[in-house]
């Protein structure tokens, strides 16, 4: 399976809590927003 880039414009402010967050939690900005994107697909 091919993976695909994807750019999607974060507002700074939003931003700036996602790098946060990751970094807190010892993980990549890239892996935090697809972790939780993944997560919010599951509950939808």
């Amino acid at each position: 399976m091919q993976q695909r880039t994807n750019l999607v414009a974060v507002e700074p402010n939003l931003m700036q809590e996602l790098v946060q967050r990751a970094h807190a939690q010892g993980i990549s900005t890239e892996t935090l927003v697809n972790l939780w994107l993944t997560r919010q697909l599951r509950e939808a």
